[in-house]
């Protein structure tokens, strides 16, 4: 994941490290769909800082489902 803007961005912010990157959302979800072939995403709503958060939600992914806890969302 080393190489990957998004991947990498990610995983900063879900560590709730500091993270200066902000790539452009379709060029986030193209290199999760294509690249590392991921079809889902699954916010932990409490637990995650809230950088991470505003992350995916900028992402605009169809959210699939939620029970309070979790989001559930599609990477079309």
């Amino acid at each position: 994941f080393v190489d990957s803007p998004a991947l990498g961005c990610l995983m900063a912010l879900s560590a709730g490290e500091p993270a200066d990157c902000q790539p452009e959302p379709s060029a986030v979800r193209d290199e999760l769909r294509r690249r590392w072939r991921v079809r889902y995403v699954v916010l932990h709503t409490e637990l995650a800082p809230p950088h991470a958060r505003g992350f995916v939600e900028r992402l605009e992914l169809r959210l699939i489902d939620e029970d309070g806890e979790r989001q559930v969302y599609g990477v079309e």
